[in-house]
């Protein structure tokens, strides 16, 4: 069976609460230390302490960085440099790599400049190096295969010093990285004002983590802590590790909502809008059929699937986007292969595919069909050559253990 992480973030997320966390549910921060250590990177120290929060024991992992002089403000390729000359175990460097071109795009878009041309600010310090790959070497030691993360609480108030100064909560790069990742948002109970979600611990859940519990026979729990007290929560992240349930066939089985309805006065047009806005509203899947309805009349019978706890905001966008007057909605249950998302750079540039996993069975790779087309408009390619290239490099360059 899948062994699975569970990363419960009631109050945000950050790349020590991860680490923390991880190692509060065994991952041992010696093993941990030792693989950071086989980066090109001096300067820092590693302990973990015990604290409370809220009344509630938890982990907190600091990375000491010292008194020195300023550190340099790093590009992604120098970041990517230090990964790739780390002794790390199989995949940890790519998984890290990932995790900081999604920093840098996210930073892009934010600042209007390329991804080449950020220039790390406190995410590129050695401490945040340290958290991104120490996570990483943590879930590889605690042998975990699939991540999964709840919610994420933000911040209704507030500002954070940048390296360009003063800037709204949350941060403008954590807002892009929680979009491109499809991750689901909650407002923070009270008046909360702090950061709760950083552009690192952003980044580390948008790359590795899809956004849904699963089911598993729990076995540890590990808390992780902030640095700070919060007023109205405690503090902490959990994680929760176990081996998933309810799986037949190699798949894992889901609840899902199916949500119906026909419609003959729209356009083809008109009914492939409102598909877009209730995929952006968290749909898993539309699709539209022709079929014939009363009197004869050429009609186009959509169909939703969405998780449960949506049932209502998808009934209601179906209602608010197109001509119905009723949804049908039933439940049912799906089965799921595991997959995970991953990034690498090709011949032709950076580019994302998705991975595919069955037990006993070697992952396949299928490409991002978005990230195939920007590179394929790029370099004036047929995409079919592009998609062929993609997965041709994707299965000699990823480490798909």
């Amino acid at each position: 069976m899948s062994r699975l992480a569970y990363f419960d973030c009631v109050s945000g997320v950050s790349g020590d609460m991860l680490l923390g966390a991880l190692v509060d549910a065994g991952a041992p921060l010696a093993e941990i230390e030792a693989v950071l250590r086989t980066l090109p990177l001096s300067g820092w120290s590693l302990r973990a302490e015990a604290v409370q929060r809220g009344g509630l024991r938890a982990l907190r992992v600091h990375v000491d960085c010292g008194e020195g002089p300023p550190e340099p403000e790093r590009r992604l390729a120098q970041i990517e440099q230090i990964v790739r000359e780390g002794s790390l175990p199989a995949g940890v460097a790519d998984r890290a790599s990932a995790v900081f071109r999604r920093l840098a795009e996210a930073e892009a878009r934010a600042h209007g400049s390329e991804a080449e041309t950020v220039a790390f600010h406190a995410v590129g310090a050695a401490d945040a190096i340290v958290d991104v790959v120490g996570v990483l070497a943590a879930l590889r030691l605690l042998d975990i295969e699939a991540v999964y993360a709840s919610a994420l609480p933000l911040a209704a108030m507030g500002e954070t010093e940048s390296g360009h100064g003063p800037a709204p909560l949350p941060a403008q790069a954590t807002l892009e990285l929680l979009r491109a990742a499809g991750a689901p948002l909650r407002a923070a109970a009270g008046a909360d004002h702090w950061e709760l979600v950083t552009p690192t611990g952003a980044a580390l859940v948008a790359e590795l983590a899809r956004f849904e519990r699963p089911a598993l026979r729990l076995e540890r729990i590990g808390m992780g802590a902030g640095a700070r007290e919060l007023p109205h929560r405690p503090n902490v992240l959990r994680v929760w590790l176990g081996e998933a349930t309810d799986v037949d066939a190699g798949a894992g089985v889901r609840p899902v909502t199916v949500l119906e309805t026909t419609l003959d006065d729209m356009t083809a047009e008109q009914v492939a809008f409102a598909r877009d806005r209730i995929v952006a509203g968290g749909a898993l899947d539309v699709w539209i059929t022709a079929t014939q309805m009363k009197k004869g009349r050429a009609g186009l019978h959509l169909t939703v699937i969405g998780r449960p706890e949506d049932e209502g905001v998808l009934a209601r966008l179906l209602l608010r986007e197109t001509s119905t007057l009723g949804v049908r909605v039933r439940d049912e249950r799906r089965y799921e292969a595991e997959r995970e998302s991953r990034r690498f750079e090709s011949s032709l540039g950076p580019v994302a595919v998705k991975l595919k996993r069955l037990p006993g069975e070697p992952p396949q790779v299928a490409p991002e069909f978005e990230s195939c087309r920007a590179l394929a408009e790029r370099h004036r390619l047929p995409i079919a050559r592009v998609f062929a290239l993609v997965q041709r490099e994707a299965e000699e360059r990823l480490d798909l253990g």
